[in-house]
Parts: C-alpha cells; structure tokens; sequence
C-alpha cells in the first residue's frame, strides 16, 4: 500500500545545531499549538538505521526538510526531499532551489512557520496524493544512483 495512514506528527532526520536551530522554532512554535509532536534524528548522536528514517518519513504528516543558510547561499539541492518523495511522502523545504527542483511541487516557503501552514494545507487537499505520485516518478525516471553513473560515464564518454 502506497499510501499509508499518517501520525498526526512532524519527522526531521538532520541535524540541529546552535547555528540552524532558530531556523527550525517557528515550525517547532507551530507544531505545539496544534498539539503535533516534532520528532527528529540526529545522526551524530544516534543514527537510527534508513529503514527506520523511512519509516518516520512515510508515517509522518509532515515529513520535514529544513536547510541551514549555507545552503540556500549556494543553492544546494539535498537528498533529503528527493528520498522522502522516493518513499511516497510530501516533499517540504524552505528552499527556492529544492522547489524550482520539483517545479513547484512541493510544499515550501522561505519562514518555517509559513512552511507548516503550507504543508498542512497540502496534506489536506485531495490532489496532493496525486502530485506526490508524480513526483515519484519524476524521480525514479531521472533521479537514482543508476541515472548519477549513467551521466558519469557518458561524460567521461566525451
């Protein structure tokens, strides 16, 4: 089953540190007044294993996907939303670049308290399932380590 029933709660499997945190309280702030637990994994204190990220990810409302400034500086497109899309889940990034990436399909807004009422709104609206499946296939077609050593070797090809 694609699309399983989902804990009303948020999952972030990253880090937070002095220097993001303040990026991540305006979402925290938002989950608490509607009574929605934020549980997130740090993965130099305690790695849980990918099949236990995944399924935080797929069984989370909002499965969450915050960058810290240096990457919105350069632009940097992470794995993060690209697996949690692979894994049937809403993809949500205060990242321009990661939402231009999924060309607009994703939840996003720069402020992560707006980010919470966006994806809310998303996970709400019937259409969106249909939209996450889009997404899936976006990247199993052009995003997997089979299409990364393909570009490889047709670029070593030339």
């Amino acid at each position: 089953m694609l699309f399983r029933s989902q804990e009303k709660q948020a999952f972030f499997c990253g880090t937070i540190r002095e220097d993001n945190g303040p990026l991540f309280e305006g979402f925290i702030k938002k989950c608490e007044e509607h009574k929605l637990p934020f549980l997130y994994n740090t993965p130099w204190q305690q790695q849980l294993p990918t099949s236990e990220v995944r399924k935080y990810v797929v069984s989370s409302l909002l499965p969450l996907d915050i960058r810290p400034s240096n990457h919105l500086a350069n632009g940097y497109i992470a794995c993060r939303p690209i697996k949690n899309v692979s894994y049937g889940a809403l993809p949500m990034t205060n990242s321009k670049p990661i939402y231009d990436f999924f060309e607009g399909e994703c939840a996003y807004a720069e402020n992560s308290a707006d980010l919470f009422d966006v994806a809310m709104n998303m996970q709400n609206d019937p259409k969106t399932k249909d939209m996450i499946l889009n997404q899936m296939k976006r990247v199993k077609e052009h995003h997997t380590y089979i299409n990364r050593v393909k570009d490889i070797i047709k670029a070593a090809e030339m």
